[in-house]
Formats: C-alpha cells, structure tokens, sequence
C-alpha cells in the first residue's frame, strides 16, 4: 500500500548477502519443521543387509546371528513378517549368516541351510520347485552352505566345502552350466568343479563371479569388459574363467549392468 516497494541495492559481484525484497511476512506451514517427514530413529547395528530392487524393503544380520527386517506397506510376499516402515527382528533364532535381495525374493543362510522367500518363476529357489512363497522356506539342506546371491534370474551359493551351485535362467553362461539356452530350478555345481571358493556375486546383467582362494573367476555377459584385467574380450563367458589372479580379494559384491566392486 502507499508508496509500493523500492527494490534495494544489489550487491556487487562476489559479494555474499541478503536482499529484502518485500516488507510483509512470508506465510509458512508451522507443521514443516526440522525433522518433518523423518521417521523414528532406530538404533541397529548390522553387520549385512541386503535390499530388493523393486521397492524399499531390506534385510539385515545383527553379530548376534539374528534377523532384521524394514518393510513398507504394500510389499510382496511379505506376510512372514510386518510391513510397515519399522525395523523388526525375525524370529527369535541366532544362527542366520548370510543373506542377498533381488526384485520380489529374498535367499539367507539360515544355521548351514539355504533359505528362500518370494517370487519363484524364474527359477531362483534352487529346490527344484517354481512355487513363490509369502514365507521362508529350506530349499537345501542336504548340504552345508556359507554364501548366498541373488541375481537377475539366478541364484548362486557356496557350500562349506567351497563348492559353486547355480540355478535360473542360462543367459550368456551366466549360471556356469555351458549352455546359453533354458533354465534349472535346481541348484547344479558349476560345470568346472571348483574348489576353494568362498564367495558369489549374481549381477543384474547376466553375469556373475565367484571368489576362490583370493582369486575372481567369471561367467555370463562381458559387454561391459565387467570381467577383469585377465579377460580383455568383450564377448560372452563361457566360465567360470580367471579373471583375476592377484590372490588378495577378501570379498566381492553384486554387480548392475556396468560393473563390479
């Protein structure tokens, strides 16, 4: 009202400041405040976790071996536990090891069992079955297993032993078995019969590599030269091959469509 506004003067170039640019108050939510929107604050120390792709759900081990969960609502094949934005144990047992995600399913290693829960159609238990469950199960027990991923379409395992098992679809070699076309439901020893191996990583481009004696073998689609500096061809893996023999790896990760870590 009256006179109007009367812009001020700019401050010079490089020079930080405030410029009023109009005398009434600025309407604000009183609601919006520091923490607005931030959920409770929990205080959980994990020692793994693994996520789902295709929504915010999570899975995680405490050192006392036992099971942790963090579920929206609305998240499939979830009625093993409560989804609803909460971090929550699982159970009350101790002795969960190992576990990976990957969209609609989950794998753990449960007391030396292999454990599943989810969308099964592609292959992923590892039992045999195609069936998807809403809660875990034991797909093997037969044998001793240490290490679990899950991948686009397959699932890879360790056993004690040091053994590499594969099930899903055989895209670009991907599950170690020599062939590029059909699919196995059943966890089956890659076609090499390693020894010595102590870690898996199902990636989300049809690949995957295994972790033996500090070395990384690998197998499945290179478009991305994702193998390694012993494998310079781009072309797909009929593996699992060295890729690399410094002997000095301790641990390997999941891949995404460009790479590994």
């Amino acid at each position: 009202g009256g006179s109007g506004i009367s812009p001020n003067t700019m401050p010079a170039l490089g020079v930080n400041g405030t410029v009023l640019v109009g005398g009434g108050s600025l309407a604000t939510n009183p609601l919006v405040t520091l923490d607005f929107n931030i959920g409770i604050t929990d205080a959980n120390s994990f020692t793994k976790i693994a996520c789902r792709t295709e929504n915010i759900s999570m899975i995680a081990i405490k050192s006392d071996g036992s099971l942790w969960y963090f579920m929206i609502p609305g998240t499939t094949y979830s009625s093993w536990g409560t989804a609803d934005s909460t971090w929550r144990r699982y159970g009350l047992d101790n002795d969960w090891t190992d576990i990976s995600g990957e969209s609609n399913c989950w794998s753990a290693v449960k007391g030396g069992d292999l454990m599943f829960v989810g969308y099964a159609s592609t292959r992923m238990r590892g039992d045999g079955s195609t069936s998807s469950t809403s809660s875990w199960v034991v797909t093997n027990s037969a044998l001793t297993w240490v290490a679990t991923s899950l991948g686009y379409r397959i699932q890879a395992a360790v056993t004690s032993t040091g053994e590499a098992y594969f099930c899903g679809y055989n895209y670009d070699y991907m599950t170690g078995q020599g062939t590029q076309s059909g699919s196995n439901a059943t966890l089956t020893r890659e076609q090499f019969s390693l020894t010595g191996c102590t870690d898996v990583a199902a990636g989300s481009y049809r690949h995957c590599k295994i972790l033996k004696d500090g070395n990384i073998y690998s197998q499945g689609r290179n478009s991305y030269n994702m193998s390694g500096p012993l494998i310079t061809s781009t072309s797909d893996i009929n593996g699992p091959t060295l890729s690399y023999s410094g002997g000095d790896i301790a641990k390997i990760f999941p891949g995404n469509n460009y790479g590994y870590m």
